[in-house]
């Protein structure tokens, strides 16, 4: 399972990973980190991903360091990650509501706050 995690919390991307090869295993999980909306773009064109975790707000939480852009890149890309689960895990709501409308055309693309993941299941 190739993964992609797109936070600037460092914090995040261990719980996310742990979690990742606890349910899955970790000789099943690739897991690809990225900090920041530009990274995410680049990795996404160049390789396909099963599940894509995208956060809004990065770094200083300006719009232009949103993952906002990643999810318009995808809506502006409509062949790319096609098959990938999209998990919107945004704690911000405007934000999280802005990207799901990005992709609104996927339908395994799902927001879930991050607090709602499961994780300490």
């Amino acid at each position: 399972m190739r993964v992609l995690i797109l936070d600037d919390d460092l914090a995040r991307h261990h719980l996310l990973g742990t979690w990742l090869d606890w349910k899955f295993g970790a000789e099943h999980v690739s897991l690809h980190s990225e900090y920041e909306k530009d990274g995410a773009i680049v990795a996404l064109a160049r390789q396909e991903f099963d599940l894509i975790y995208l956060d809004h707000d990065l770094g200083d939480g300006s719009r232009d360091a949103s993952g906002a852009h990643v999810a318009r890149w995808l809506s502006e890309h409509p062949d790319s990650q096609r098959d990938a689960k999209i998990i919107v895990h945004s704690m911000n709501p405007p934000g999280a509501q802005r990207m799901m409308g990005w992709l609104a055309d996927r339908p395994k693309a799902k927001a879930i706050p991050f607090a709602y993941l499961g994780l300490h299941a």
